[in-house]
């Protein structure tokens, strides 16, 4: 008999993920669990609902951490899948499944475990990341492996085109190991301790650049925090605020000051760093006026 599963997510992606498991193999979901995050920008609440009522699944939306204990209890899920979820799962609920806590981690596990693993990877200047799908334990993200996909990332990827590369291949990993894992089928082995790395939660005051780091890192920190994220920024000589999506490593060796202001376009600013320069591209929504305002040549940006 095919393994009965509870669904665990919130989000694009979990959205996604569940429409993917839905199609893949039908009648193994007893419900899914999602939380209320409608203040969120990100939230696809109302499209969960939707879906759920749509396809005669039940939805139960949480609104504090530790509902979710009783509500497994209650269900008696062979397992649950989990993705696109932001709340801590305790060991004493993670123990209440035979079969498990399955998610997915957007790196090759054990590398970049933690919070934003895509943005530090990119900001880290890596060439490759990927997906991984493994059993939860009560260390963050150190369970045993079901599979890996790598992923190559081209210097000219921002972090867009990355979530868009990890989103296909979350697909292709639950449509090849989904039905292995409700026929108990699927392969488990242990991650590598060798390879251990960490990665701390982002904060919004982590986006300002520093000039003292080299244009390519700078470049790398602005491509891996560009759309749909909020963006690196900078703080202009009236103490304003400018986000940077885009930005563009000068070719030549330029000297100078780290964070000065050398070149003032339409649209664009050139800015010295520790070792090179930077074309940094600033939003359509200011005009010429404003940018001539905000920003004067020679200007040392700290």
């Amino acid at each position: 008999m095919d393994k009965k599963c509870v669904f665990i997510g919130s989000k694009d992606l979990g959205l996604k993920a569940l429409k993917k498991i839905i199609t893949t193999c039908p009648n193994t979901i007893l419900g899914c669990i999602t939380y209320d995050d409608s203040k969120d920008i990100r939230s696809k609440l109302g499209d969960f609902k939707e879906y759920c009522k749509g396809n005669k699944i039940d939805l139960i939306i949480l609104k504090k951490p530790n509902e979710l204990k009783s509500i497994i209890k209650k269900m008696e899920p062979n397992f649950c899948f989990v993705i696109g979820w932001y709340w801590i799962i305790d060991y004493e609920t993670l123990k209440l499944c035979n079969d498990g806590f399955i998610g997915i981690h957007a790196s090759l596990l054990p590398k970049y475990r933690g919070c934003s693993p895509l943005v530090w990877t990119l900001i880290n200047g890596e060439e490759e990341t990927g997906v991984s799908m493994f059993y939860f334990n009560e260390e963050i993200d150190s369970g045993d492996l079901i599979a890996q996909k790598e992923i190559k990332i081209s210097n000219n990827d921002y972090i867009d085109d990355v979530l868009k590369k990890v989103e296909k291949e979350v697909f292709n990993i639950i449509e090849h190991q989904y039905p292995l894992i409700i026929k108990g089928m699927n392969n488990r082995y242990k991650q590598d301790n060798k390879e251990i790395s960490y990665c701390a939660q982002r904060r919004p005051e982590d986006g300002r650049i520093n000039w003292n780091k080299t244009a390519e890192e700078i470049y790398n920190f602005i491509r891996a925090q560009s759309h749909p994220y909020p963006g690196a920024f900078i703080i202009t000589r009236k103490d304003e605020k400018v986000k940077i999506f885009k930005s563009e490593i000068f070719k030549y060796k330029y000297y100078g000051t780290p964070g000065q202001i050398v070149k003032i376009e339409k649209n664009t600013i050139l800015v010295i760093c520790k070792q090179g320069a930077l074309n940094l591209s600033i939003e359509n929504k200011y005009t010429d006026e404003e940018i001539r305002e905000m920003f004067k040549y020679g200007d040392i940006l700290s």
